[in-house]
């Protein structure tokens, strides 16, 4: 079609609806038109959706990354000085040990049981050992100098070895930021 074509359509007379359409038909048409305008409507705020969930799911992933990296650092940061805390507390355990055993046999004494064991370990805690034993007025324990820490009961036998016990926190912390890493 020209140009010339369309003006003269254009310029045509209006046509009228027709006489014959009821007020049934009238109510179709004007069902119809709603209803595709709601469709026009609903595609409109689905892509609204589609495109809020897309910036939503690439915040959150950008958020995850940063989560990622901040705990990265820190176990950076942190095993360090986790690793030089555990290496203190196991060079000289006996602290430690000591205030654990004697808390022990305390809990036993307090709930009726005989606290009879035998405990073995370095001269000094054998004497740190000794001296709170003898202040609590505890019996029926024996204490030997030796080289590994042991705790022996009647029916049982606990050994306290700093080295395995720094060598296992040092694999935790290992594994701990290893993980973090993935």
């Amino acid at each position: 079609m020209s140009r010339v074509l369309r003006f003269e359509d254009f310029a045509a007379a209006e046509t009228s609806a027709p006489a014959d359409a009821d007020a049934a038909t009238l109510a179709a048409e004007y069902a119809r038109g709603h209803a595709d305008g709601l469709a026009v409507g609903r595609e409109g705020q689905v892509e609204d959706l589609i495109s809020a969930l897309r910036m939503a799911a690439t915040q959150a992933q950008e958020q995850a990354e940063m989560r990622e990296q901040a705990i990265s650092e820190t176990l950076e940061a942190v095993t360090p000085v986790l690793k030089a805390v555990t290496a203190l507390l196991c060079a000289k355990p006996s602290a430690l040990i000591v205030e654990t055993v004697i808390g022990e046999l305390q809990r036993l004494c307090r709930a009726g049981i005989p606290a009879t064991c035998q405990i073995a370990g370095p001269v000094e805690l054998i004497e740190s050992l000794r001296r709170r034993i003898d202040l609590l007025g505890l019996e029926g324990i024996r204490l030997i100098p030796g080289e590994i820490n042991e705790i022996t009961f009647e029916h049982g036998r606990i050994a306290i070895d700093p080295n395995e016990i720094t060598q296992r926190l040092d694999r935790l912390l290992g594994e701990a930021s290893t993980d973090e890493e993935r």
